[in-house]
């Protein structure tokens, strides 16, 4: 049962990227992509950690997104991304402006990173990195995969993230049914 919350709300956070995507919403589907690596974060944080912070970020997309092939750009330009994206949906961040991280750009579609990325390097500004966003989102969603068969095949890990899923919503349609049902019968409006 507590796995199958994890895998449905993973599952679920998926879903909504791929909606947004095949919206063009692709700032929302940003915001839900960096959201999904912190959920990720925030499951395989270490026991002594109550929150999830920069550094477990960092070290989840070292791991997961970095380490498994996307290499447009480091893990603290993306956790710096995610800052800008989702702080001030813009490129910079403190760690923008104090030098600890390139600004990132992005691409998305049909669009070649690798033709913004040279136009970006001409730029006389900070050297931006390109992202593409639909490929962000392939890597985090095979790093959140890598991340659960690494986390099963370790016991105690594993038992430490299934303990977590006892703080996960559970998306229930049916409940939502019942509570409303009950809702009415004690003469709610």
């Amino acid at each position: 049962m507590k796995e199958a919350l994890i895998q449905k709300n993973i599952d679920n956070h998926f879903k909504a990227i791929e909606l947004c995507l095949g919206q063009g919403l692709r700032m929302p589907a940003l915001i839900l992509i960096y959201s999904a690596i912190d959920f990720m974060a925030w499951l395989g944080r270490p026991m002594s950690n109550v929150d999830v912070d920069r550094k477990q970020f960092i070290s989840w997309t070292d791991r997961y997104v970095i380490g498994k092939g996307f290499s447009p750009c480091s893990a603290t330009d993306l956790y710096s991304a995610r800052c800008a994206h989702i702080h001030g949906n813009n490129f910079e961040s403190n760690l923008t402006r104090t030098g600890q991280a390139q600004p990132v750009i992005y691409a998305w579609g049909n669009a070649a990173p690798n033709v913004l990325q040279t136009a970006a390097d001409h730029l006389p500004v900070a050297k931006a990195r390109v992202v593409h966003v639909e490929t962000l989102f392939g890597a985090v969603k095979a790093g959140a995969a890598a991340f659960l068969v690494d986390a099963k095949a370790d016991a105690s890990r594993w038992e430490l993230v299934l303990s977590r899923s006892e703080k996960l919503f559970d998306e229930n349609p049916d409940l939502d049914l019942r509570v409303n049902a009950f809702h009415k019968l004690i003469g709610g409006r």
